[in-house]
C-alpha cells in the first residue's frame, strides 16, 4: 500500500514537472506580439482578398491562452513581382494610405508583400517592433 502511495506521489509529480515544461516552450515558441492582415500573419492570399484589407493590426499576448489588440503605428512595406522590387512604401498608422491600396489593387499572380519594421503601441504603452508578415498572391 506505501509503495502505492510513494509511486502515485512520483507520477503525479513527473505530469505537474512535464506541464511546467511544456507552458515554458509554449512561452518560448509563442511571440509576445504580432501583426495580422485579415486575420492572418501572412501566407498565400486570393488578390481580391487581399485588396479589401483597410490595414494591420496587432496583437499582444496577456496569458498563454489569451491576446488583446494592439495600435499599429506604422510600417513599411515591399512588393516584388518576378523578384523585382516594384514598390516600396513607409506607411503612417494602421491603415493603408491611399498609394499603398492602390498597389494592391494592381497586385498579379505570384507577386509578394512584404509587410516590415512594423511598428506598434503595447499594451504598457511602450512602442514595440512587430514581426514581418510575408503574403504570397495565388
Amino acid at each position: 500500500m506505501q509503495s502505492r502511495r510513494i509511486i502515485s506521489i512520483v507520477f503525479i509529480a513527473f505530469i505537474l514537472s512535464a506541464q511546467h515544461s511544456h507552458a515554458q516552450n509554449d512561452k518560448e515558441t509563442r511571440p509576445e506580439a504580432w501583426a495580422l492582415i485579415g486575420g492572418s500573419r501572412g501566407g498565400y492570399f486570393v488578390k481580391s482578398i487581399l485588396e479589401v484589407q483597410k490595414g494591420l493590426g496587432g496583437m499582444q499576448r496577456v496569458s498563454l491562452s489569451h491576446a488583446e489588440r494592439i495600435n499599429v503605428d506604422s510600417f513599411s512595406v515591399l512588393i516584388t513581382r518576378n523578384d523585382n522590387s516594384i514598390y516600396n512604401f513607409r506607411n503612417k498608422g494602421a491603415y493603408f494610405e491611399k498609394s499603398v491600396h492602390d498597389m494592391l489593387e494592381r497586385l498579379q499572380l505570384g507577386d509578394k508583400v512584404l509587410f516590415f519594421d512594423i511598428y506598434a503601441t503595447g499594451l504598457n504603452k511602450k512602442i514595440i517592433l512587430l514581426s514581418p508578415l510575408e503574403c504570397m498572391i495565388k
